[in-house]
């Protein structure tokens, strides 16, 4: 688990960002800011008006009869609540990449359309494999760290001054 994540699982577990969005509002009400909950673990400061319906101005008058937005934060208080809800979108709330293509698929049934192949040169099919492999080489770098763990217990249990443990991971 990585220091990120473990503060975002702190974060929704104790409102960390959200308190401190609350304590900005209040105490900087008068200079002309927005402040909202960022991504996994940052938040947003920025002029009033410059959230991310700022966009929106320059699609006026190319024609488009929908307009749809897929975010994660569509809360009140994080960063895609003011463009999910804006009337001019059609808001869908996500929690990954993966629901993403999901409800593009049920919107404009993409079941025709080869997914990775469909940006012209494979990206999606790259990203996949890419993310395969480093989920392989990090189940091997949590069986290394634990089989590390196991041999510096031994050895402290047997009066060991340490050990010196060498690993490598390959592909």
């Amino acid at each position: 688990l990585s220091e990120r994540d473990a503060y975002e699982i702190f974060d929704k577990e104790n409102n960390i960002r959200s308190k401190f969005v609350t304590t900005l509002k209040e105490t900087f009400f008068d200079y002309g800011l927005t402040y909202s909950i960022g991504g996994q673990i940052s938040f947003d400061v920025f002029p009033e008006g410059w959230d991310k319906t700022f966009c929106l101005k320059h699609l006026e008058g190319e024609g488009f009869d929908t307009i749809h937005f897929f975010g994660d934060k569509y809360f009140k208080g994080g960063n895609d609540y003011e463009i999910y809800n804006h009337p001019a979108t059609i808001g869908h709330a996500v929690e990954s990449p993966l629901d993403t293509m999901r409800i593009l698929n049920e919107l404009f049934d993409l079941s025709n359309v080869d997914l990775e192949l469909s940006n012209g040169d494979g990206l999606i099919s790259k990203v996949i494999s890419n993310m395969e492999k480093l989920e392989s080489r990090l189940e091997k770098i949590e069986s290394a760290i634990s089989a590390i763990s196991k041999q510096l217990a031994r050895d402290s249990a047997e009066g060991g001054n340490g050990a010196k443990i060498e690993f490598k991971i390959t592909n």
